[in-house]
């Protein structure tokens, strides 16, 4: 069973950088951790002009680009549903959410000083204040760690 820890705040204010100090302190620990990114904007994952981008283009549902060292899975149509985001990821031990704020997992929220935190549906387990140029603190890591640790010292029914 995956820990579900999200990430949110403001634009700019380090939850990208808070993501990978966490998935590389988790991975050190010797957790599987998965990733996903909320965006309210459109993206593309392949080249424009692609073979997986013209067959996509022609109405294919889901696509999988593969390679020797890499995997993707392009799902067209989908819902905005935040439960449909971990489709795939059951079997990493953390799974972190940068974005998703009214989703109900819980989530450490990241603010720059000065700026009144983001509104996010409850739990919010921690709060960090980054600088004003989005940059964490020293310590914003390992309290984030810790937090993560609670979280799967709780799923693993440990006081």
């Amino acid at each position: 069973m995956s820990v579900v820890c999200g990430i949110v705040g403001s634009a700019h204010a380090g939850k990208t950088a808070l993501a990978q100090a966490l998935v590389t302190r988790l991975g050190e620990a010797g957790l599987s951790v998965g990733y996903v990114k909320h965006t309210h904007q459109d993206f593309d994952l392949d080249r424009p002009g692609s073979d997986t981008a013209r067959v996509t283009a022609a109405g294919a549902a889901r696509v999988v680009g593969i390679s020797p060292g890499r995997r993707f899975l392009l799902v067209t149509g989908v819902d905005d549903d935040p439960r449909l985001a971990l489709e795939g990821l059951e079997s990493c031990e953390v799974v972190l959410v940068e974005g998703y704020h009214r989703a109900g997992w819980p989530k450490i929220r990241v603010t720059r000083v000065g700026e009144t935190p983001r509104e996010a549906e409850p739990p919010v387990i921690a709060e960090i204040v980054s600088e004003r140029d989005g940059r964490l603190p020293h310590h914003a890591p390992a309290v984030a760690f810790a937090t993560i640790e609670g979280l799967l010292a709780r799923a693993e029914g440990l006081p």
